[in-house]
């Protein structure tokens, strides 16, 4: 049994090697696959590098800067055919075959990628119009220059929104730096409230040395008015003389106790003033307190879940950790600047501390003042009750005239001194007043700065405040919004490959008929019928077939399958249109090739329309060999007339490939007609339908 498989399998192959046709045949049968497989494979490598070709018509309707920006760079990028056009010439070019997509940047692109510097920023838009019904694939394709689109204004959207949020902590940059002019000025009134505070210190201090000089001459004078009284007693002759003299002085020390009187008034008015002042001093430290206290100690994480009662560093902390500012210069100066703030307000709120206790020591020095010259008064009362008794016993005074006149000498020398000690104590209360003066400008002053650093730390605040962040995180997450509005839409994936398996099919069910059937029959060459019937019967007798063919796939498609298509009667008409035009084309290459080669031909062109006709891939995509191939190859014509039949409905497109098919038919048979030999060869005794024999 080995033996003889092995006798039969040499035996064929040996007479398959003895003819030249059997060894093509054998060479064939081998390339075959490869064919198939290198040619499709080729033709559809990587369609995706050849996207620079695929035509896409690019509307900018936006008068703004980004629009321009947009296309500008897609054209300098050319990742795909764009071309620049009007919105009629680029509907016109969809309708047609010039476009696959159109690409509509609306009026509104510009302002919308702006709207983030503002407080409710928009998604920006583009419209995308896919002609779904020229070629499924390419609507397909055209979701990946979604994504390019979605990243180029992704990013030309984050740039803007990052800009706009630089340029609020540049604002809070400026208020604070504002700010802490506001706190110099703060503390330059500070430092002249201390200089008015040393000034009222030093008139405390002269005022308190005239006081002395007035105790010390009306020491002195008590001396003298002593020295008088025993003058008196011994001059009791010059009483007359005396009586006048007691009488001066009795004027005299009314007048100084009128003059200490007015002079302790003023005193105590001073040191009521100072007194009112402490409260205001209170005031001013607790508002320095509160402010420190508003600014806070650090930029760590908020003491409280709400934001109202959050401080400004801790304001800062929180917008650097979630925009990720820790790198940022501006955002570090600013916390630098509100911690120097910070700290300027606790310096200062501890020197008007200090203010306080200077007034406090001047206030009770001014009561020790007053309580002297009180003193003072009751003592110069007391000396004028004694010059009206010396006048009543001036008659004894005659004896001690000359004492008398020693001591009134005296007396006058002591009572200038206290002239002098009186004026040098309203000059040291004069420079006390002007102290008081200047911490009063001082205090105000420093108002004035608070009120300032108050006012830019509110604005700093105000301006670092980031509005609506929720739409703008929504906005940032997916900034471009892309509206697709299809004509001629597909609804399924067979409905986008119909018009592409349709003619495949017609095809090899044409090839087909070939394997099944043999048409080689010579028995009609040397019959007297004339060759255009010769060649019209075979022909009928197998389009007979192919008619079944085309119906039964137009019927099972749209009835079984559910094809929707638009003109039913048209479908029909052109399937078995080309059912007839493959049949004669196979018929014809069969007919003058022979059998072998014929079918080998057929499967070649078979294998060739697959890559050229664009019923996959656009054409356009394909390397040039297939695309120099696509206007001479009838499924090329099947294909666009089933997609204007099944999707667009174009009534013209589809009257000019029936047209080209019409003409394919009726010029391959006569081409048929005309090479038809009506003579036998040996060869053709050969058994029917053989390679080799």
């Amino acid at each position: 049994m080995n033996m003889n498989i092995f006798w039969i399998f040499r035996t064929e192959f040996r007479r398959l090697l003895r003819s030249r046709i059997g060894r093509a045949a054998i060479v064939v049968g081998m390339i075959i696959p490869l064919l198939y497989s290198g040619l499709y494979l080729y033709a559809f490598w990587d369609p995706y590098e050849q996207l620079d070709e695929f035509p896409v018509a690019l509307v900018n309707q936006d008068k703004g800067e980004y629009g321009q920006e947009l296309v500008d760079e897609l054209l300098k990028e050319r990742k795909f055919g764009f071309e620049v056009v009007d919105e009629a010439t680029a509907k016109e070019g969809l309708e047609g075959d010039r476009y696959y997509l159109t690409i509509t940047i609306p009026p509104t692109f510009s302002d919308d990628v702006k709207s983030v510097e503002g407080d409710n920023p928009t998604r920006a838009k583009l419209l995308f119009t896919p002609n779904e019904g020229k070629n499924y694939i390419a609507s397909t394709i055209t979701s990946r220059l979604e994504l390019q689109l979605r990243e180029e204004v992704g990013n030309k959207f984050s740039e803007e929104y990052l800009k706009g949020i630089f340029d609020v902590i540049g604002d809070a940059g400026n208020g604070l730096s504002k700010a802490a002019d506001g706190a110099n000025k703060l503390a330059d009134g500070a430092n002249d409230l201390a200089q008015g505070n040393h000034d009222l210190a030093d008139g405390t201090r002269k005022a308190d040395d005239g006081a002395r000089q007035v105790a010390d001459g009306s020491a002195k004078l008590a001396d003298g008015a002593g020295q008088i009284s025993g003058g008196v007693s011994k001059a009791h002759d010059g009483a007359g003389a005396l009586a006048q003299g007691a009488k001066e002085i009795a004027s005299g020390s009314q007048q100084l106790s009128t003059g200490l009187t007015t002079s302790t008034a003023g005193v105590r008015q001073v040191r009521d003033g100072l007194q009112g002042s402490l409260p205001n001093t209170d005031r001013l430290q607790a508002g320095l307190l509160q402010m420190q206290g508003m600014l806070g100690k650090s930029a760590g994480q908020p003491s409280s879940q709400d934001p109202s009662q959050w401080t400004v560093q801790e304001m800062l902390g929180y917008l650097g950790q979630k925009y990720d500012l820790s790198q940022d210069p501006v955002y570090q100066g600013a916390l630098k600047k509100t911690a120097g703030v910070a700290g300027a307000l606790e310096q200062t709120a501890g020197e008007v501390q200090g203010s306080k206790g200077g007034l406090q020591q001047a206030i009770g020095a001014l009561n020790e003042i007053a309580t002297g010259q009180d003193q003072m008064v009751a003592g110069a009362k007391k000396l004028t009750d004694g010059s009206n008794r010396l006048t009543l016993g001036a008659s004894s005074l005659y004896s001690g005239l000359s004492d008398l006149k020693t001591g009134s000498a005296t007396l006058a020398s002591k009572s200038n001194e206290l002239v002098q000690g009186s004026q040098k104590l309203a000059g040291g209360t004069g420079e006390l007043v002007a102290g008081s003066q200047k911490l009063a400008d001082g205090s105000r002053e420093l108002a004035d700065g608070n009120q300032k650093l108050a006012d830019e730390l509110t604005n700093a605040t105000s301006d670092s405040t980031i509005k609506n962040p929720d739409q703008k995180a929504k906005v940032m997450a997916d900034p471009l919004e892309t509206e697709w509005k299809p004509i001629h839409e597909v609804a399924t994936y067979g409905m986008g490959f119909a018009s592409y398996f349709i003619p495949l099919s017609l095809w090899v069910g044409a090839l087909m008929l070939y394997f099944i059937l043999s048409m080689q029959e010579y028995r009609w060459t040397l019959s007297p019928v004339s060759t255009p019937s010769l060649v019209l019967g075979k022909f009928s007798t197998l389009a007979v077939i192919g008619i079944c063919q085309a119906v039964i796939v137009s019927f099972c498609l749209t009835e079984v399958l559910g094809l929707q298509v638009l003109h039913l009667t048209e479908f029909y008409l052109f399937n078995i249109l080309m059912s007839l035009t493959s049949i004669a084309i196979i018929g014809l290459m069969i007919a003058r090739f022979g059998s072998g080669p014929g079918r080998f031909l057929a499967i070649l062109l078979l294998i060739l329309q697959l890559t050229s006709s664009g019923g996959t891939f656009p054409i356009e995509l394909v390397p040039d060999f297939f695309q120099g191939l696509h206007n001479f190859l009838p499924m090329t014509y099947g294909v666009e007339g089933l997609r204007s039949i099944i999707a667009t409905g174009d009534e013209a497109l589809v009257t000019r490939n029936l047209i080209i098919l019409g003409s394919l038919l009726v010029g391959v048979l006569l081409l048929h007609i005309v090479t038809t030999r009506r003579t036998l060869r040996v060869r053709d005794l050969h058994e029917k339908d053989q390679l080799a024999g």
